[in-house]
């Protein structure tokens, strides 16, 4: 079995590398961008590519996949393998339960922690025609306090909304992004996300204090069974 993951973190580990420099790039000419080409990689390549890049003394593909793609569990999980169908195997089952994690309907409690985690890739930071990079919802905030009516205007206007839409791709918040979509007006759209900030970081904190007490819960247990 797999740890459990958010929705957001499945599709963080699914996500095309987008960076060239970091894509994986094969004996065989072959450019690999996310999970999807790696297995048809596997299945595709001929024995001696694969025995360039998997040889039992290293295992390119694991170090690719905690280095870049940072799914540590997956890496794990090949990186003793030198066969092509248990590596196979492996790769296809993990991206199985990662499309079913990316879908998942979480409680509301739970979904408001996911929400609130900062972008920690390069693929899903924003970055501002004024350069600045944003991570989480706090940034954004900030940015539209400061930002000049050229830079909001770029990314808001008649023909999209690019906040709304990284808030809904990223951040997986579909009701606080369909509450600013057709906003035009920066004070109003830092209004509408200061509000939603405030109730989830409340949900955030009573969906924390009840781990906290079913972990201590588990530890008095624990005692008690000596």
């Amino acid at each position: 079995m797999y740890l459990e993951v958010s929705p957001k973190a499945a599709r963080r580990y699914l996500r095309d590398i987008r960076d060239p420099g970091k894509q994986f790039y094969a004996k065989d000419g072959s450019s690999l961008k996310n999970m999807f080409d790696l297995y048809d990689f596997t299945c595709a390549c001929n024995d001696d590519t694969l025995r360039h890049h998997v040889d039992g003394s290293r295992n390119d593909l694991a170090v690719w996949l905690r280095d870049v793609v940072l799914d540590e569990e997956l890496a794990q999980r090949i990186e003793p393998c030198i066969l092509r169908e248990p590596m196979q195997y492996r790769i296809l089952r993990r991206i199985n339960f990662l499309v079913e994690a990316s879908s998942r309907d979480l409680k509301d409690k739970k979904k408001a922690i996911v929400i609130l985690e900062d972008a920690i890739t390069p693929e899903e930071h924003f970055i501002t025609r004024d350069g600045r990079t944003l991570r989480n919802l706090w940034e954004l905030s900030d940015f539209l306090k400061t930002a000049d009516e050229g830079t909001f205007a770029h990314h808001v206007n008649d023909q999209r909304n690019d906040i709304a839409e990284w808030v809904s791709t990223v951040h997986m918040d579909e009701r606080l992004s369909e509450s600013i979509r057709d906003s035009r007006d920066p004070v109003e759209m830092r209004l509408l996300i200061d509000l939603r900030v405030r109730l989830l970081e409340k949900m955030a904190e009573i969906e924390k204090e009840k781990r906290q007490a079913h972990y201590l819960l588990n530890v008095i247990n624990a005692i008690r069974r000596g």
